[in-house]
């Protein structure tokens, strides 16, 4: 549909159901109301409440329409409605936003190269202030510092989930996420794993990176 909202941190979409008419072009759209402009349009899209599947759905079965779902996904509320019209088959959405078009490939390909630079520039920025006894990054001011060097790129929308910033030991955490509170200071002896990505207009980004910024030499263990 190529539409966005916030309705999940951090990803730019919003909870919805869509009825496809395999016999037409037209869609039905189910979700919040509230998500959209009164003036909003799409050709052949008709946009109705949330809650307005289930009646959709009872209305097809009554009328005999088979409905195709994929029934690993269908969730058990709207599974009971459509079971004696269903057929099983694998779901649209995974194949189409498998195919990238030529536009969506241009995009993830520019916003890498944006991002990159962002990440560039708050690693040399690091290098120069850990060198300084009297610096104040924690692994907490890190994680919004390449923040702040992403938003200074064009179509910077937010990051694409928590900052992993993490020094040391705190490497090694799964899924760590730097407390304002017990953030650990920053330093040039210990193993920086950055673990971040951004969400832009026209892509996506993840990019881990460990690193070491000169102190005292790594060891094996």
């Amino acid at each position: 549909m190529n539409l966005r909202a916030e309705d999940i941190n951090y990803n730019p979409v919003f909870f919805s159901y869509a009825i496809f008419d395999k016999g037409s072009d037209s869609v039905d759209l189910f979700s919040d109301k509230e998500h959209f402009n009164p003036e909003f349009t799409m050709d052949n899209v008709k946009i109705h409440e949330y809650d307005g599947i289930k009646a959709a759905l009872q209305d097809l079965c009554k009328a005999g329409t088979k409905i195709g779902v994929d029934k690993n996904k269908v969730n058990a509320e709207l599974d009971l409605i459509i079971k004696d019209n269903c057929v099983n088959m694998d779901s649209v959405v995974e194949g189409i936003k498998a195919c990238k078009t030529q536009i969506e490939q241009d995009g993830m390909q520019a916003a890498n190269v944006r991002d990159c630079a962002a990440i560039i520039k708050y690693f040399a920025f690091l290098e120069q202030e850990l060198r300084k006894p009297d610096h104040s990054l924690d692994e907490y001011t890190g994680a919004r510092k390449v923040e702040a060097f992403r938003a200074e790129h064009e179509w910077y929308m937010g990051p694409s989930f928590d900052t992993i910033s993490s020094i040391g030991a705190n490497g090694a955490v799964i899924h760590y996420k730097p407390d304002k509170e017990t953030a650990m200071k920053l330093n040039n002896d210990e193993i920086y794993l950055l673990d971040s990505g951004g969400q832009y207009k026209d892509g996506t980004t993840d990019i881990t990176r460990t690193v070491h910024f000169g102190g005292k030499a790594p060891t094996a263990f």
